[in-house]
């Protein structure tokens, strides 16, 4: 187990965003429950959870260090998981693959320094609404102006940087409720604000940071922002093999109306082999009246190659 947790260690802290820093103390729980409660009836849905730990953050659907602490204490206690707890796990047991972790991960490292321009082939159109952007008296005397009126050294992060509210699908967010009753709740309102009324991200101590065009994965797939004050060049200011070659690395495939009627057909075959070749065990059928039994059910001729039998049965039981 020792062996086994210094390389995930080592792994978790090559990960962007401070993985060790943000779950290290969850991640060390779970392993160490892995270890000692290996007999426990729902040990198995703790597993899948340090798992996705070694995910990259960008590909979680859910919060899995809270989810994480959840289960370690239910285990702790003696008590079983909640159902829904239990499905939610069974609905998330395949991981993302190999390709695609690998490919968000060097993504995400790219992304924690600021560095959208493997994707972005126009850092000039940044560079100088920027520069328009730092010589910008009126900008400094609202933010000289907020600055007076909040205690705004008290809400940076580690870095000294203050970040408006991120985006969200459709606007839908449930964090952005007006709260005139703490100090912190009229600030973010009054930073959202002036965010939006200089199209930034956020402030790095008097710098204002300028909002970006990007192109971010989400466990669901990608985002492209792009910033209202930018005016697109979508075949010059976006490099569309380097998005594609991400976005391929998630599993999508070539898509069109005779492919997507050739691979619906293809897993109906494959559906109907799984179902027959259950049927032959139900039957006791063996040999070649197995794979006789197969074809004719899909339906395809009895001279079909055995092999191509065999994989569409393999091909239907992962479907």
């Amino acid at each position: 187990m020792h062996t086994e947790f210094a390389a995930d260690w080592e792994r978790l802290g090559k990960l962007a965003f401070r993985r060790h820093e943000k779950i290290g103390d969850v991640f060390k729980r779970v392993s160490r429950l892995l270890e000692t409660r290996a007999t426990h009836p729902d040990i198995r849905y703790l597993r899948i959870i340090k798992d996705w730990m070694l995910v990259p953050f960008t590909l979680w659907p859910i919060d899995f260090a809270g989810l994480g602490r959840h289960v370690c204490q239910r285990l702790q206690s003696g008590k079983p998981l909640e159902p829904g707890i239990i499905f939610s796990l069974e609905q998330l047991q395949t991981l993302p693959s190999a390709k695609a972790q690998t490919a968000i991960s060097e993504y995400e490292l790219h992304v924690q320094q600021g560095d959208y321009e493997p994707l972005i082939r126009s850092p000039a159109k940044y560079s100088s609404q920027e520069k328009e952007l730092l010589s910008n008296q009126k900008l400094r005397a609202e933010w000289a102006t907020l600055k007076r009126l909040f205690d705004v050294e008290k809400l940076r992060d580690r870095k000294g940087i203050i970040r408006r509210r991120m985006a969200q699908e459709r606007n839908f967010r449930p964090d952005w409720e007006f709260r005139k009753s703490t100090a912190n709740g009229r600030f973010q309102i009054a930073f959202d604000a002036f965010c939006h009324r200089w199209n930034l991200y956020g402030m790095e101590g008097d710098k204002p940071l300028l909002l970006k065009l990007s192109v971010n994965p989400t466990a669901h797939g990608l985002m492209i922002v792009i910033p209202v004050y930018w005016s697109l060049d979508s075949k010059r200011d976006l490099n569309w093999r380097e998005i594609n070659k991400l976005h391929k690395a998630r599993g999508a495939l070539r898509q069109g109306p005779k492919m997507s009627e050739g691979r619906l057909e293809r897993h109906q075959q494959a559906q109907r082999a799984y179902a027959a070749s259950q049927q032959a065990r139900q039957l006791k059928l063996r040999g070649d009246d197995r794979w006789k039994h197969i074809a004719n059910s899909i339906p395809l001729s009895p001279d079909t190659e055995t092999r191509i039998l065999r994989r569409l049965v393999s091909e239907g039981a992962k479907l």
